[in-house]
């Protein structure tokens, strides 16, 4: 095989395209482009979970994709039922079934990958540990079947959250620093 085999050399193949936060709410069909199990130590201790990156199919934001984290390993009880009330979801409508009662391995989940459900995208915000200003991002709340009852829609932007300055008043807003995705997550709730 070539280096270069299905390489055009075209501008449009060539350059990121710009993305932008999805608006809150946005429902949209999307392929499960990847999952992965992340096991990692932080400074807040251990994270294991299941990570899915979505690429979403129509709409206005086509060709973007969404972060979807499946906590079903640690946490309170009630949040690791939802989790896995989740993953017990997305598999039965990719139609992939896990043939014994133990942790599915990525293995077996990576059988979903490049199948297409109808999502919902949500918005998220949140100050910036150092106070310097505001993060935002996406994930992934919602699965579903693509049916004459799934629509397409576009969501509404959420306000800008104004940051607070260390004496809990709104910093001006030119502090705000949209960014898409965090190099760090923890202590995001999803």
């Amino acid at each position: 095989m070539s280096f270069f085999e299905g390489v055009t050399g075209r501008a449009e193949d060539a350059f990121t395209k710009e993305f932008t936060i999805i608006p809150n709410n946005t429902t949209a069909p999307a392929m499960l482009k990847q999952i992965d199990l992340i096991e990692k130590s932080t400074q807040f201790g251990e994270q294991k979970h299941y990570e899915i990156i979505w690429k979403l199919a129509a709409g206005e934001f086509k060709g973007q994709e969404a972060t979807q984290k499946i906590k079903c390993f640690l946490g309170d009880s009630q949040q690791i039922g939802r989790a896995k009330n989740m993953l017990k979801l997305l598999l039965d409508l990719t139609q992939v079934t896990i043939l014994h009662d133990q942790e599915p391995d990525i293995q077996e989940l990576r059988r979903m990958q490049g199948k297409v459900l109808g999502i919902k995208v949500r918005e998220w915000q949140m100050e910036k540990r150092d106070g310097s200003g505001v993060m935002e991002g996406n994930f992934v709340s919602e699965i579903h079947p693509i049916n004459d009852s799934f629509v397409t829609a576009t969501g509404i932007k959420l306000p800008p959250k104004i940051p607070l300055a260390s004496n809990n008043y709104p910093l001006p807003m030119d502090n705000y620093e949209p960014i898409g995705k965090p190099s760090h997550d923890e202590g995001c709730p999803f």
